[in-house]
């Protein structure tokens, strides 16, 4: 069997393996999880499995990598985008960002992983590698978009800026998990107007507008 065959069949494999430990997690979480729980839901015998991964915290990585690659790829602008504003253009990355965040699939998972980080130190580090290779992409692509605007950016400041939206953004799974009698559409808009605010809010200090004239500015134009 040529190379790049065989190269395919273990990826699927792997796919298939990860596949099935994600439905284990969201129907017991994953502090919970075990390898044989994952070989019977995909399938495979727990000896097969160890060909693919080495232990839990492997597929737990295979899973974070699968979450941040989807969650970049949703960030990367599509040509079509780039013929629009940079008003609209914001709004629109902005409105996908909170779409993912909303993403019922995705919630569970998301949280059990963040807590099996406080107590798995293996895990803690693979969330952290991931949440660290999401900052640099958008600390880059931002200061990116500043520079050939003419601004050179606070790239200290712009961090806690991405940090602050981000945990924003981690709360508001926290809130569809425990409030889920909100209603989706009203608290989707609450929150894509939020953040718009927040970016605007960042954008006038990079270029030394007091916070205050751009709230106002806002809730003239409402």
């Amino acid at each position: 069997m040529p190379a790049e065959a065989t190269l395919d069949m273990v990826q699927q494999r792997r796919a298939e393996i990860v596949d099935a430990a994600e439905r284990c997690v969201k129907a017991q979480g994953l502090h919970q999880l075990k390898l044989r729980d994952v070989a019977r839901e995909s399938g495979k015998s727990l000896g097969n499995l160890y060909n693919y991964f080495q232990n839990k915290e492997a597929i737990v990585e295979a899973l974070v990598e699968r979450q941040t690659q989807a969650f970049l790829e949703m960030l990367r602008e599509n040509e079509s985008d780039k013929e629009l504003d940079r008003d609209k253009r914001t709004r629109l990355c902005i409105e996908r960002v909170v779409d993912a965040y909303l993403d019922p699939e995705s919630v569970r998972i998301s949280i059990f992983i963040a807590s099996e980080a406080l107590v798995n130190p293996r895990v803690r580090e693979i969330k952290l590698k991931a949440d660290q290779r999401l900052r640099n992409y958008l600390l880059e692509h931002i200061a990116g978009d500043m520079r050939e605007n003419g601004a050179e950016p606070d790239l200290k400041l712009l961090t806690a800026q991405i940090a602050i939206s981000r945990a924003f953004l981690e709360a508001l799974r926290g809130t569809i998990l425990f409030m889920p009698d909100l209603d989706r559409e009203v608290l989707r808009k609450v929150v894509v107007d939020r953040l718009i605010l927040m970016v605007q809010c960042d954008v006038a200090s990079w270029r030394g507008i007091e916070l205050e004239s751009v709230i106002r500015e806002t809730i003239g134009r409402g």
